[in-house]
C-alpha cells in the first residue's frame, strides 16, 4: 500500500527479496525458446552465414559471445610469505587454531 505522497506506507517495503519482474521472466521466457526451441534454426542461420560472409559471422560471434561466456579480466594478487603465514598462525588463539584445522580436515 502506498500513501498520498506515492511512497510506500509504513510495514510495506515493496517488491519482496528475490521476487522476479515481468520484465525479466519474459526475457526468461525467450531465452527458453531460443535455446530451446529454436536452437536449431540459429544454428542452421549461424553456420549459413559462416559459409556466405566470415567477416560478418566473425563480428556477430564476437559480439554474441559476453552473453554466453563472460570476459576474463586480469586481478592483481598479493602472495603472502611463509613468515607472514607463520605470524599469524601464532596470533590465532588455541580455539581459533582449533577451528582452522577442523576445517582443513573438512575440506
Amino acid at each position: 500500500m502506498r500513501r498520498s505522497n506515492g511512497q510506500f506506507a509504513e510495514g510495506n517495503s515493496g517488491r519482496p527479496v528475490g521476487a522476479v519482474s515481468k520484465k525479466t521472466r519474459a526475457w526468461r521466457r525467450l531465452e527458453e525458446s531460443i535455446i530451446g526451441q529454436y536452437s536449431d534454426v540459429a544454428i542452421g542461420i549461424l553456420d549459413r552465414m559462416a559459409k556466405s560472409d566470415p567477416a560478418l559471422f566473425m563480428d556477430l560471434f564476437i559480439k554474441m559471445l559476453p552473453y554466453f561466456k563472460p570476459k576474463k579480466r586480469a586481478i592483481d594478487v598479493e602472495l603472502n610469505t611463509p613468515e607472514s603465514f607463520k605470524d599469524a598462525w601464532f596470533a590465532l588463539s588455541k580455539d581459533e587454531k582449533l577451528a582452522e584445522l577442523n576445517m582443513l580436515e573438512n575440506d
